[in-house]
Formats: structure tokens, C-alpha cells, sequence
């Protein structure tokens, strides 16, 4: 499968096939448009996209894929994009916008959504910002001629519109998946609702349309977040829309317009947290079994409409222990906006089965020492303490109790490096087998790959050398090492200590 660049110091009439402007013959194209259109990738082709602002409203013409086809924004220029000059672009943001104008406070010219599927399958989409118009015509995407097999992993979205009109439109056709998933995704609009999705019913078997929305953060639709509603004829009809573990600052999350939803695969709220004046979830009536249901949520505000109550959900009861930014007011580390205090309730709330195994930091659920998971999209991390009668050659070591992580920073030259760390787990507390790991994560830009070392049963109250093999970065530069306890119980505890770079 071949491989494309995009940048904006490209030509649509190169081939494509590099990353560098200046190079003899194989040189980036200027834009997605001429990627995803009839002459530009294929199925299982893989496009990145460089840094920088492409000011593009694309209709999708490639022959639809069979295979997943990847489109990936490289905010850190790890695919080494360069100028016409052959001078490397400075990392930066990579944002596709419907806004045409250099200062984005015009409204966009033209009236089409940023994307258009066109019945195209098999797309996926990473690191980007996707910015939509300020238009009462166009919607920011639009999948009314159905696509399957839709990804959006890592995205900022983003979308101001008038308060009817709805930003990201899907249609499935009657007894077919759609498989799309919006993963560790922030939204952020003045659109209706975030998403309008319909759901042909017909006649032969109840169906699931396995459209699933997770660990991601969303605020500001004048509406809300999902609308369900079905059309066509028939006694058969889709559901299977999941919205699960994301933090959600909206009217509404989940409504399910009208009663023509399966009951056989039910539209799922799970695991969120949601702030609302509205009514977190809300159907056209109640049924039982029923097409809508909820569980292991919480809800603060208005709770449910025709909707049966989650045995597990609170309703406007545990304290709102987040962090808003006040971390750095007391000297401490800046933590990302709701993820939850140290002391919060809503750390180990459980799952209703189906949580995913990581949050929208793409780190491990569950965090933050407790046994099971975070409502929500974000658990807690970096909560290593200082302990100083369990160490290996020094003062002190770090300490991690329960599930959760910490992050360490190691900076590095362009030579021959070998990174070493000790760690020892307490038997008398530590639970299960899946024994503590230093995970040395992925720094492509320095030519650095991930790699996982896991300590053994024999480290157990000892000390034992976990070693990575010997890194040549192509600069200098930080990597990042991420010390791992996986105990299955809450009062497990394993330590770190002497860190060694040779």
C-alpha cells in the first residue's frame, strides 16, 4: 500500500509520493482535495498531512475503499516535511477549514460541509483540527449517502452554524452497520445538534448500526450532542448508537427523536459525564424492553425523559471534583480540565462492561488507584509519591499505589543511549500477575519507537534492572518513559528508582 504526503509547500501536480518540496521528483501535493479525489489515493493508502491551514471544502471522489485508508495530520513533522527551500516545516497545527479567509472572521463563500463522505468507506482520521463554517447551509460533515467504516481518532472538531442546523450528519441504510467510531475526540459548536443520525428501517431483522461515541470531551451545540430518528417504512429498525465514557457540557446528549428504534440493540448512554440544563437523555416515549437506555452515568441537571433510570447512575449528588486550572495556581501540575481530583468521586465509578481500556489521553483506564474505571473521559494520571524507606541506591524512590501511571522526561543526545530504570512490587499488597512496566514511548521526530519492559515475578521485594534496547536519536532531544502499575488491587504497591543512562 502506498504511501502520500500532503503539504502546504506542495503542487497538485506532483506525485505525492514525498514529503520534501525540493526533492528531484517525488514531492508532496498542496491539498486534501487532490488526495482524497479521483486521482489521488487508493484503498489501504496511507496520506499525512503537514503542518499548516488548508482552507478546503472536499467532496470525496476516490474509488471507495475496501480496506482501511488513513488520512493523518503531522502537527510534529515526524514524516520530515520541508519547504521548496528543502528546509523542515516547524511542527504546528494541521487544521482543515471551511473559513476562506487568512484572519477566520469571515463567514466561509461556499455552502458545502468541510466533508462530504459521497458513499465512501473505509476512512480514517488522526491528529487534526476539523473546522466547519459559520453557515446556515452547510453542515461540517455529511454522510447522507451512506459510508461505513468511518474513523475519527484524536480530532478537534469544531463547527459554528446556525442553531438548526445540525453539524455532522449520517444516514444508515436499512439493515446494514455503519461501523463508524469518534474516538478521543474535543467538540466544540453552536450547531442544533452535534450529530443527526437516521436510521432506514425496513422489513427483515432488527439491526445495529454500531455507531460509538468515546472518551471524548463536548460543549456548546445549542441543542445538544446525538439525535436519533429513523426513517422509511417497515416493523424492523437500526439502533446500536453508543455514547459511552466521554464528559459532555450540553443541552442535550442523547434523544432519540421517534419510537422506530430497535429494542433488540438499544441506543446505549454509558459512563459519561454530563452537565445539562436539559435532559441528559430523552426518547419519544417510554417503552419496555426499551430502545434507549442509560447506566453508569452522572447526570447534573435535568436526568432523563421516558427514559428508565440506570441502576448505577447519580443525579445530582457527588461533588464536582474536577480540575478547572486551579492546579497551577498552587504550584502543582497542570492537569488537563476535568480530570478528576485526587479525592473525586468519580474515580472508580465502574463500567457497565464495555468502557474502553484507555482514556481520552490515550492512557490506562482504570487510574489514579482505583480498581475499576473513571466516569467520563479522562481518568487520573501522574500520581507517583516520594517514598524513602523503600529505595534502591538513593534517598528516595517513587511510589504508585493501585492502578495508574507516571510519566518521566529523559532528555537525550543524537548518540548511542541505553535507558535502564529499577522497579520492585510489594507482595503483600501487589494483586494479579500483570507485574509493573516502563513503557518508553514513541518519539519518531528523534527516530525513537516505543518499547515495553515488564518486570518479573522474581522482582518482587527486590529491586530489578528493566532495560531498553540501545536508542540512536537521529537529534537531540526528550523522550518520555511511562512507569506502569497494573495491580489488580487498590492497595497495590511498586516502586521506581535509578533511572540509568548510558
Amino acid at each position: 500500500m502506498a504511501i502520500y504526503y500532503v503539504s502546504k509547500s506542495g503542487d497538485d501536480a506532483n506525485n505525492g509520493l514525498g514529503p520534501n518540496a525540493a526533492h528531484a521528483s517525488n514531492k508532496p501535493w498542496l491539498t486534501i482535495g487532490k488526495a482524497l479525489g479521483a486521482s489521488g489515493i487508493a484503498s489501504g493508502d496511507t496520506v499525512y498531512i503537514g503542518p499548516g491551514v488548508y482552507r478546503e471544502q472536499v467532496t470525496i471522489a476516490m474509488t471507495s475503499a475496501t480496506a482501511e485508508t488513513s488520512v493523518l495530520g503531522d502537527p510534529r513533522n515526524r514524516q520530515g516535511f520541508k519547504d521548496g527551500s528543502a528546509v523542515l516545516v516547524p511542527p504546528g497545527e494541521v487544521r482543515w477549514t471551511a473559513f476562506d479567509d487568512a484572519d477566520d472572521k469571515t463567514l466561509p463563500s461556499g455552502s458545502s460541509p468541510l466533508i462530504t463522505f459521497a458513499g465512501r468507506d473505509y476512512l480514517t482520521f488522526r491528529y487534526m483540527t476539523l473546522c466547519g463554517g459559520k453557515s446556515t447551509t452547510a453542515q461540517l460533515i455529511n454522510a447522507a449517502s451512506e459510508s461505513h467504516n468511518i474513523t475519527f481518532t484524536d480530532c478537534k472538531i469544531i463547527h459554528g452554524t446556525d442553531p438548526v442546523r445540525n453539524a455532522i450528519v449520517v444516514t444508515a441504510a436499512f439493515a446494514t452497520a455503519l461501523n463508524w467510531l469518534f474516538d478521543r475526540c474535543v467538540f466544540l459548536a453552536s450547531s442544533a445538534y452535534w450529530f443527526n443520525l437516521t436510521l432506514t428501517r425496513g422489513t427483515g431483522d432488527d439491526y445495529d448500526a454500531n455507531f460509538v461515541i468515546q472518551n471524548s470531551l463536548a460543549a456548546g451545540a445549542a441543542t445538544g450532542f446525538c439525535n436519533v430518528v429513523s426513517t422509511g417504512a417497515g416493523a424492523n429498525f437500526g439502533g446500536g448508537v453508543i455514547v459511552r465514557n466521554n464528559t459532555i457540557l450540553l443541552p442535550y446528549t442523547i434523544f432519540c427523536g421517534d419510537a422506530n428504534l430497535s429494542t433488540t440493540y438499544p441506543c446505549k448512554l454509558e459512563g459519561n459525564l454530563i452537565f445539562t440544563p436539559g435532559y441528559a437523555c430523552r426518547a419519544a416515549s417510554l417503552t419496555s424492553p426499551a430502545y434507549l437506555t442509560e447506566d453508569y452515568n452522572i447526570f447534573n441537571g435535568a436526568a432523563r425523559l421516558n427514559v428508565d433510570a440506570g441502576a448505577n447512575t447519580i443525579v445530582n449528588t457527588y461533588a464536582d471534583l474536577v480540575h478547572l486550572g486551579e492546579s497551577a495556581w498552587n504550584g502543582g501540575m497542570p492537569r488537563p480540565f476535568f480530570m478528576p481530583t485526587a479525592d473525586s468521586p468519580f474515580l472508580g465509578f465502574g463500567d457497565a462492561g464495555d468502557a474502553p481500556a484507555y482514556d481520552f489521553l490515550n492512557r490506562i483506564r482504570p487510574g489514579g488507584g482505583a480498581i475499576t474505571k473513571a466516569v467520563g473521559a479522562l481518568e487520573r494520571h501522574d500520581v507517583a509519591t516520594k517514598e524513602t524507606s523503600v529505595v534502591d541506591a538513593a534517598d528516595a524512590s517513587i511510589k504508585l499505589t493501585g492502578p495508574s501511571d507516571q510519566d518521566i522526561y529523559v532528555p537525550v543526545n543524537a548518540e548511542s543511549t541505553t535507558i535502564s530504570i529499577k522497579a520492585r512490587y510489594d507482595s503483600g499488597t501487589y494483586g494479579g500477575t500483570n507485574y509493573p512496566q516502563a513503557i518508553l514511548l514513541d518519539a519518531s521526530e528523534i527516530g525513537v519507537a516505543t518499547e515495553t519492559e515488564t518486570a518479573t515475578v522474581s522482582a518482587s521485594d527486590a529491586w530489578e534492572t528493566l532495560t531498553f534496547s540501545a536508542i540512536t536519536p537521529t537529534a537531540k532531544g526528550v523522550v518520555r518513559i511511562r512507569l506502569v502499575n497494573r495491580s489488580t488491587a487498590a492497595a497495590g504497591i511498586c516502586y521506581f528508582d535509578t533511572l540509568g543512562i548510558a
